[in-house]
């Protein structure tokens, strides 16, 4: 929790040493203003399960460090979006989709998702590690996944799309987040999941799963990024 905090607490400075160093909005042109002006709900989705990214605290506030850098881009554009929070991120993919909102807070780039998101450089990135009981035989490479062992991992999550093309031989079975699937894990209803380390380190660290833990290292990692609807230029460019 310490070193959550110390990692928060250095990237806000950073981006609050940039956000006072340019605080105007004498970048956006006069196009750009208009727009804003004429804007009163641009929505923003907002999956507070994904911390030290985006997460509820002790307090029952919204924290983590991309909820700090949204803040610091509505104080650099004099703008504030409105905040859409979710529980599915099923449900977000659908009302990016369909319009509902304009904005997703942090994601990961995949192909399928070009299709209605323009995505931006991501901000961050974790290695991706597989979870196991501490009583299981390790797991060090995906391609000997056994036949009769399942993999489970978070619905709709971009690391199913990328599991699937490397590994199209793996049974995998779904949860709604990744805690949930952390807990499968740990009640031994299935063999192993995969994600950032990041994210799993404080899961298991805050939820007191003591039966499971990182058994190996992926060559592929958790890159997230802000990304926009693609219809609206104007809001992307911005």
């Amino acid at each position: 929790m310490k070193l959550l905090k110390i990692i928060s607490l250095f990237i806000t400075f950073l981006f609050l040493s940039w956000a006072i160093s340019c605080s105007d909005t004498s970048f956006l042109s006069s196009k750009e203003k208009k727009y804003l002006a004429t804007q009163d709900s641009i929505k923003v989705a907002v999956f507070p399960y994904y911390p030290p990214y985006q997460f509820t605290n002790d307090q029952g506030e919204m924290d983590g460090i991309y909820v700090d850098f949204l803040e610091l881009i509505e104080q650099k554009i004099e703008y504030k979006f409105q905040r859409v929070y979710y529980t599915d991120w099923e449900k977000v993919l659908t009302d990016a989709k369909t319009h509902k909102v304009d904005m997703i807070l942090e994601i990961q780039q995949t192909k399928d998702k070009e299709s209605f998101l323009v995505f931006y450089p991501p901000l961050f990135e974790s290695k991706h590690a597989i979870v196991q009981r501490k009583d299981a035989t390790p797991i060090t490479n995906l391609k000997k996944f056994g036949k009769d062992q399942k993999l489970i991992l978070p619905y709709q999550y971009s690391i199913v799309e990328i599991i699937h093309k490397k590994y199209p031989n793996i049974t995998i079975g779904f949860g709604k987040d990744e805690l949930e699937c952390l807990q499968k894990v740990n009640s031994g209803e299935y063999d192993a999941y995969v994600g950032p380390k990041a994210v799993i380190k404080y899961l298991i660290t805050k939820n007191n799963l003591k039966d499971v833990g990182i058994s190996s290292e992926l060559p592929f990692s958790y890159s997230p990024g802000f990304a926009v609807a693609k219809n609206d230029i104007d809001l992307q460019n911005i």
